[in-house]
C-alpha cells in the first residue's frame, strides 16, 4: 500500500483501472501482469486484451 501498488474498490472499477495500466503500459514497453481472483475475470480480461490486440493490428 506504501507504493500505491496495491488498492482496493468495486470490482469492476478495479478491472478497468488495472485493464487501462496495461494498455498504457504497453507503448511504453513494460511488462505487466493483470491478476484477478476468478476464471471469469481472467476471461474477460483475456478478451477484452485479444480484441484490443486484434483491432490495433488492424489499423
Amino acid at each position: 500500500m506504501k507504493h500505491g501498488r496495491v488498492t482496493g474498490g468495486q470490482t469492476e472499477a478495479m478491472i478497468d483501472s488495472a485493464y487501462a495500466a496495461w494498455r498504457s503500459d504497453r507503448p511504453a514497453g513494460r511488462a505487466t501482469v493483470l491478476v484477478t481472483d476468478s476464471n471469469e475475470l481472467v476471461q474477460a480480461l483475456n478478451q477484452r486484451a485479444r480484441t484490443d490486440l486484434v483491432l490495433e493490428a488492424a489499423r
